[in-house]
């Protein structure tokens, strides 16, 4: 009778430890009924200019972006003020340097650089920074990597795509030493249909298990609706992973501006994997952005204000990843 009941215990056994294995690797997934979250960036971080569109518009975002450098020294700071807005804070983690020109990638600052352990210090210091937030946050790593616009950009002064798999895992690996950061990684590319875009992303994604959420940065020139923005991307996205999408840097400039923006809600609610996104309130004066992004009259925040209402978001405080 004991070994029957010996062979019953350990087979019991077995299969609570399968279980607990396989629910702590289980991808992070879009919940049923779940209302993408609405973000925002503005420039400069500007709480301000967040307030004022909010009032403008009728609803506040719940996810606030913001950018850092290796040797930014105000992320606890800013990290600080958005939890005093209520706001979840999306970061925006740029592995180079605050002297260094946009649009000119700096070999100093080079993925070779990186992985020879020279930036460990500046970015542990980051997060120790980050960590004063005691919440989960976003956080986005070298984002737009599939392009060579930034010194982490594959083939930017002799980068590989072995080499940014490397960076991204070397960095995560860093930060998970970092005591009380509760970072949720957002791997994200630009558009696989922007000018100068490589659409070949499996050989850049470095893995499920070091990976929250995947994003993309599509901004909008000459489409009418969003999905002619985000798809192309979006179809290559779900051929990676079944990890949730964020939209981590949209915005819309063409002839169709208000059409799309209009759209935008209604396009987030039919997609259930797309978990949320953040709008870039920017321009080339305000950040030097790539196209006049920001909701500057009253018929373009209307028409935002329009595709929020289809969104329905979540109330604020109710999106922390």
């Amino acid at each position: 009778m004991l070994a029957p009941l010996l062979a019953v215990l350990v087979l019991a056994v077995l299969v609570l430890a399968v279980l607990v294995l396989a629910s702590c690797a289980a991808p992070v997934t879009t919940p049923v009924g779940h209302r993408p979250f609405y973000g925002l960036n503005e420039p400069n971080a500007s709480l301000s200019r967040e307030r004022q569109l909010s009032r403008d518009v009728g609803v506040r975002p719940t996810v606030f972006s913001a950018f850092i450098r290796l040797d930014t020294t105000t992320t606890a700071q800013k990290m600080t003020a958005m939890h005093a807005a209520g706001l979840t804070p999306f970061i925006t983690l740029e592995p180079w340097h605050l002297g260094a020109r946009n649009g000119v990638p700096d070999p100093r600052d080079s993925l070779r650089h990186l992985l020879a352990g020279e930036f460990d210090a500046q970015l542990l210091e980051q997060a120790r920074m980050l960590a004063t937030y005691k919440a989960p946050f976003y956080l986005r790593f070298a984002h737009e990597m599939n392009a060579g616009w930034y010194p982490w950009g594959i083939g930017v002064d002799g980068n590989t795509a072995a080499d940014y798999v490397r960076s991204w895992r070397h960095v995560h690996q860093l930060f998970d030493h970092v005591p009380g950061l509760h970072a949720r990684w957002v791997w994200s590319p630009v558009a696989v249909q922007n000018p100068g875009a490589s659409s070949e992303l499996a050989p850049l994604y470095p893995g499920d298990d070091v990976v929250d959420y995947v994003g993309l940065t599509g901004y909008e020139h000459a489409d009418a609706q969003p999905a002619a923005t985000f798809d192309p991307t979006i179809t290559r996205l779900h051929a990676l992973t079944h990890l949730p999408i964020v939209l981590s840097e949209i915005g819309s400039d063409g002839k169709d501006k208000t059409t799309w923006l209009a759209a935008l809600g209604t396009y987030l609610r039919t997609h259930p994997g797309i978990a949320g996104f953040v709008y870039f309130d920017t321009s080339p004066a305000s950040t030097g952005a790539t196209g006049t992004y920001s909701l500057d009259d009253a018929t373009e925040r209307a028409a935002f204000a329009r595709g929020l209402r289809a969104l329905r978001p979540s109330p604020s405080g109710k999106d922390r990843p």
